[in-house]
């Protein structure tokens, strides 16, 4: 009965940790360039220990969310579905991410959610004062200016994007992945993606699988619940009637 019991609470686990991804996902419908989340159990056999284990799987669902016109010039929406913009945080670390929502910062260069924008030179992209930047659809950053009363226009910068299915990468925290060591290399070179601007790709979870599923869930889960209420009440039945046998 123990063994059994074990078995309902692992999977009583495995359902709570499912629910707390589909939790996460309903929380970021509204969330620019997000990500659906899935995960499901594999079982995976160790030689040397030989033993079977449930491994957990997360993956992602790579599908373009809805897209929204803002007619912001700073608003980049990648066309291509396995596209990233690429950002330095304040840990020095280089992330990807689908958020194009672009701001200029304090420093007066390029930024998404407080990380710098990087260049194809892997640096940040610094606008020059009192002008403001229009985003070409390869990524080139162009400023206008005059001279000699003429309107001249200048490329100050270009954006480096990365192509890479999701589901080769690691998330990190805020919406922002890491690529896996053992693609890491593979991914190295610059890709030259097309964008279009005024425009922000939102979230692509589909709200009414999830409510689905958290409804599916619940009730697999107080089914368990009640199955082990049923073994602890069997096991204490029995073994009163053993005692008293005895």
């Amino acid at each position: 009965m123990k063994n059994e019991i074990c078995s309902c609470i692992n999977f009583a686990n495995r359902i709570l940790e499912k629910q707390e991804i589909i939790n996460n996902n309903l929380s970021n419908l509204s969330t620019i360039g997000f990500k659906e989340k899935f995960s499901y159990f594999l079982k995976v056999y160790n030689k040397k220990n030989k033993n079977i284990k449930n491994e957990k799987i997360n993956y992602y669902n790579n599908s373009i969310g809805q897209l929204n016109n803002t007619n912001q010039p700073l608003d980049l929406y990648l066309v291509n579905k396995n596209g990233w913009f690429l950002v330095k945080a304040k840990n020095s670390k280089i992330y990807l991410t689908r958020n194009g929502n672009i701001k200029i910062n304090k420093k007066n260069a390029l930024s998404i959610n407080n990380n710098f924008l990087i260049g194809i030179n892997n640096k940040p992209i610094y606008i020059p004062k009192n002008y403001f930047p229009k985003i070409k659809n390869n990524g080139e950053i162009i400023i206008n200016y005059k001279k000699k009363f003429l309107n001249k226009e200048k490329v100050i910068g270009k954006i480096k994007f990365k192509e890479i299915n999701i589901n080769k990468l690691k998330e990190a925290h805020n919406g922002l992945f890491e690529i896996k060591n053992k693609y890491y290399k593979k991914y190295l070179k610059n890709k030259n993606l097309e964008i279009k601007t005024g425009i922000l790709e939102g979230s692509n979870v589909n709200s009414i699988s999830n409510i689905i599923e958290t409804t599916s869930n619940s009730r697999t889960f107080n089914t368990i619940m009640k199955i082990i209420s049923t073994i602890n009440e069997n096991e204490k039945i029995t073994n009163k009637i053993l005692n008293i046998n005895n």
